[in-house]
């Protein structure tokens, strides 16, 4: 067993100031550390799905976005791609793949995607909200391996760190889990190896790797 970190290599450059998502924003999340401060309704749509929230209203989320660099889009068309600020928009294939290993564990909401001369990209997109946040990490093997991190003080103490070679999961934790992201580490997702062979197979396109990272026996 070992786990990845998935980085994104294809950004669309979509501007996602859509029409009416400012009376929207509120009621999207359900995590009451969200709904409570205010500095947090205040942030922007890409970094609500960048969180780890669980979006209670699918109904509200905005579903045209509009890219302002059709050329560059166009050549950067990919199964995986940034929209804005590290959400992720991602193909029908990769959303197929994710339900099949992960079934009702994360969700998507299909975009109409409209370049700004009028074409649109030549694959169907959905928003797809990473939303299970688990604390998978073992920070006393990863400390042993050389590790460090650093406890931030903010409206919920976390450990903040940055994946490296000696970062160890928890077996206990993620076993049976493909796609999650950590506590305290805004835009990073994780996949177990399983889910990885499953893109490779299928030729997913616009995404990168770090790891493989091991998984702990004993945890």
């Amino acid at each position: 067993m070992e786990v990845w970190n998935i980085e994104i290599k294809s950004d669309m450059q979509y501007v996602t100031n859509l029409e009416g998502f400012s009376e929207a924003l509120e009621p999207l999340c359900a995590a009451e550390d969200f709904l409570q401060n205010p500095a947090l309704v205040k942030r922007t749509f890409s970094r609500i799905f960048n969180e780890g929230h669980r979006i209670k209203h699918p109904e509200l989320v905005p579903k045209r976005v509009t890219s302002y660099h059709p050329k560059t889009a166009r050549k950067r068309n990919s199964d995986i791609t940034h929209l804005n600020s590290g959400a992720w928009g991602v193909s029908n294939k990769v959303r197929d793949i994710v339900e099949a290993l992960d079934p009702d564990a994360h969700q998507f909401f299909p975009l109409d995607i409209t370049y700004s001369d009028g074409t649109k990209p030549p694959l169907q997109y959905s928003l797809m909200n990473v939303h299970r946040k688990i604390e998978a990490v073992d920070f006393q093997r990863s400390e042993e391996n050389g590790m460090q991190f650093k406890e931030v003080n903010s409206y919920r103490p976390y450990r903040q760190w940055t994946p490296m070679p000696g970062l160890v999961f928890r077996r206990s934790v993620v076993e049976n889990k493909h796609l999650w992201m950590e506590p305290g580490t805004p835009r990073l997702r994780f996949a177990s190896g399983e889910l990885i062979t499953a893109f490779q197979k299928a030729k997913v396109t616009g995404f990168g790797l770090r790891g493989p990272f091991p998984v702990s026996v004993a945890s």
